[in-house]
């Protein structure tokens, strides 16, 4: 393990560093292609017709950090009075000086009930957002190299088998969400058959499969990996494709994988 940590060290590769039988033989090609919903869709392995596909989507990384848990408590403390203060904060963002200076005069009178809220006591919470987002960055990295429990179902049965040890609660509750209705066969009309056909005969990813553990995990990037947050798009969360980029060289550089761009 450290001699194969070493020899993939410090390395700027590049495709023409690689002849396709040294993949083939070698290596666990993962081909990487950012998105704006998605962080990333990857491709694992060589085959164009056979092959997995992993994805991490921007709500999932929201997630993994804990932001989306933090903001909903943070809207019912602030629900009330610190809510109207907010919504009714004017624009700093204005050329025109008159506006500006409503803008500090505002925050000047409001400065108190502000900043009692945003005090000390949330400290502790913005460390666990820290710590949240260093996880998802490598959560994220391991979910593109491993699977992690989202596509090892192995490692799902596991979880689910040490969760089982836990003191059990609500089990009629439990029993009751577990059951299930049975439904009625219809019988499908010709263009109902012609659409369960399609939906057969479309293309669909090969199962999850871990890999031989023993060859070195080679991530391929493209030039769709720079300049994702540099035109932000409405509706569209930007950042995180650059957090993923950080992370995964992080991890290169500590010799987990081979990143080729």
């Amino acid at each position: 393990e450290n001699k194969r940590r070493h020899d993939i060290h410090n390395h700027t590769l590049t495709l023409e560093d690689f002849s396709y039988d040294e993949v083939q033989d070698n290596y666990r090609p993962a081909f990487l292609d950012p998105g704006r919903r998605s962080v990333f869709t990857a491709a694992i392995g060589l085959d164009r017709n056979k092959h997995q596909v992993r994805s991490c989507s921007t709500k999932e990384y929201y997630h993994m950090t804990g932001s989306t848990r933090y903001a909903a408590k943070l809207e019912k403390k602030k629900a009330g009075t610190l809510k109207m203060i907010e919504s009714g904060i004017p624009t700093a963002k204005t050329s025109i000086i008159e506006q500006h200076d409503r803008h500090v005069q505002y925050m000047l009178q409001h400065f108190e009930a502000l900043s009692s809220f945003y005090d000390e006591r949330t400290a502790e919470d913005r460390f666990r957002l820290y710590q949240g987002q260093e996880r998802a960055a490598n959560n994220m990295v391991n979910l593109l190299i491993n699977g992690t429990t989202k596509y090892n179902k192995q490692l799902r049965l596991k979880k689910k088998k040490d969760r089982s040890k836990w003191p059990k609660k609500n089990t009629d509750r439990m029993a009751f969400c577990k059951r299930k209705k049975k439904k009625k066969k219809k019988q499908k009309v010709p263009e109902e058959k012609e659409e369960a056909d399609a939906r057969e005969n479309k293309w669909k990813p090969e199962p999850f499969s871990v890999g031989d553990t023993k060859k070195i995990p080679l991530i391929v990037v493209g030039n769709g990996m720079f300049g994702k947050s540099a035109v932000p798009i409405k509706g569209h969360k930007t950042g995180v494709v650059g957090v993923l980029w950080r992370a995964l060289k992080r991890r290169e550089a500590a010799g987990d994988f081979c990143d080729n761009n």
